[in-house]
């Protein structure tokens, strides 16, 4: 289903929940034909029914489909889309999994048909529980994110592209200030690299500082 569809019908029964007033056509059509769910019969059932469904449970990014049956099972993914970028993957994905944290968080990898040595790089973590390997023909990095966000199992995702290097505490840091403030997003600042050298972009976080929304 398009993404665009899903998000058009989230928004749609959000409005219908906090209106005074629900049709059961509404609730039937929604309920069959998006969540494939069964329907039931009067109206009441629908009330209580869909007050049951968490469209966006607070402090959490997990995706609507999957709110009906359980809760999230980790408290973070990161999502790496990666395509030929042989010279940067294995310090990339060294330094996002071996994070050192008290939370759950698990890497995706999506190889987005990389044709250099990028799939034999991302071969070795294969055998690692807490990363799930994606490999798909090349449809670019939109796609690619929006692969693993299908998979995406997680009260918080986080993206990291495949030449950067998330800094050691880096999960640990994000997570503690989301929790702490059931935020949605939380943003931290960043070191560009550059033919081996520093440059601070100091203009848009200064002194690093987080972020919450």
């Amino acid at each position: 289903m398009a993404k665009g569809f899903r998000n058009y019908v989230d928004n749609t029964m959000q409005r219908i929940i906090s209106s005074e007033g629900i049709t059961h056509s509404v609730y039937a059509t929604v309920m069959e034909l998006y969540y494939g769910k069964p329907v039931y019969k009067t109206v009441e059932n629908a009330y209580e029914e869909i007050s049951q469904i968490r469209f966006k449970p607070s402090g959490t990014c997990y995706t609507a489909d999957r709110q009906c049956s359980k809760q999230p099972r980790y408290d973070l993914d990161i999502i790496i889309p990666v395509y030929n970028v042989e010279s940067y993957l294995q310090t990339c994905l060294n330094s996002v999994i071996d994070q050192q944290t008290n939370y759950s968080y698990r890497t995706i990898i999506i190889d987005d048909g990389s044709t250099d040595k990028s799939t034999k790089i991302i071969e070795k973590f294969s055998r690692n529980a807490s990363v799930l390997i994606i490999k798909q023909k090349n449809r670019g990095v939109s796609v690619a994110r929006n692969v693993g966000l299908d998979c995406v199992d997680a009260r918080y995702v986080l993206f990291v592209g495949s030449d950067d290097i998330l800094a050691d505490g880096a999960v640990e840091i994000l997570l503690d200030k989301a929790f702490e403030n059931d935020a949605d997003i939380v943003k931290g600042g960043l070191i560009r690299l550059k033919m081996e050298k520093l440059s601070v972009r100091q203009k848009e976080w200064p002194d690093y500082r987080l972020s919450v929304v």
